[in-house]
């Protein structure tokens, strides 16, 4: 059995909000987001330049918002960042700070906290990924479970790494 304690600091708190910006669902949504406003941007001018071809005054106000309609997609990570930290500061301070305990063995991960307690079998789990100092377990219900890997023994790193190969498929 692996035990790790994670004490919740602004620290963590930033990098849960990076994994929600970096996650692939968010990832594929800012992509269709940008591809059909690109869309709507050419679309735009075109039947801008079809419709008022005489109003060379108009095609000023229509190159602009066109811009602004191509560039906006690219504007949406640290829009949405800011969005996240908002809604974060509103959560509960019990859900931003505090510690909470994770014990890892063949039967899934057992969390504890001032809030309370649960016991996830690995199928609850849809994968983990090493990012730098982090390890993060994406459960299905789209939560992470986050480990600093600096704070755990080598031993124990190893026989974490070793436990969720066996149980949960990497993301590559």
């Amino acid at each position: 059995m692996i035990r790790y304690r994670l004490n919740i600091t602004d620290e963590i708190n930033e990098k849960l909000l990076e994994l929600a910006v970096k996650r692939s669902d968010s990832r594929r949504r800012l992509r269709n987001i940008r591809i059909v406003l690109g869309g709507l941007a050419v679309l735009y001018v075109v039947l801008g330049l079809l419709l008022n071809s005489r109003a060379a005054s108009k095609d000023y106000f229509l190159f602009i918002s066109a811009g602004i309609l191509i560039v906006f997609p690219f504007l949406l990570p640290p829009l949405q960042k800011m969005l996240l930290r908002r809604q974060q500061k509103r959560m509960d301070s019990m859900l931003r700070s505090g510690v909470i305990d994770y014990s890892f063995d063949e039967n899934g991960v057992h969390i504890s906290s001032s809030m309370g307690e649960s016991q996830l079998n690995w199928d609850a789990f849809r994968s983990y990924t090493v990012d730098g100092d982090f390890m993060y377990l994406e459960r299905r219900d789209n939560h992470v479970v986050l480990v600093r890997l600096s704070e755990l023994p080598q031993g124990d790193q190893q026989a974490l790494e070793q436990l969720l190969q066996t149980h949960v498929p990497k993301n590559a």
